[in-house]
């Protein structure tokens, strides 16, 4: 299980919520932070959870 994490700038694993979502495994968290993720569209096929934070 591992939490990766999605947003603009540095600090996180990734840019867009599809990549992050390809990457992710059984049980993984995905944290976002909150915004606009223009033309950003994934298909889940894991067991995942996504949570969206504006604490960044």
């Amino acid at each position: 299980m591992a939490t990766l994490t999605v947003g603009s700038g540095s600090g996180f694993e990734y840019s867009t919520l599809s990549s992050a979502i390809a990457a992710s495994q059984d049980g993984d968290v995905i944290q976002v932070q909150a915004g606009t993720y223009t033309n950003d569209f994934a298909t889940i096929s894991t067991s995942i959870t996504i949570e969206v934070s504006a604490a960044w």
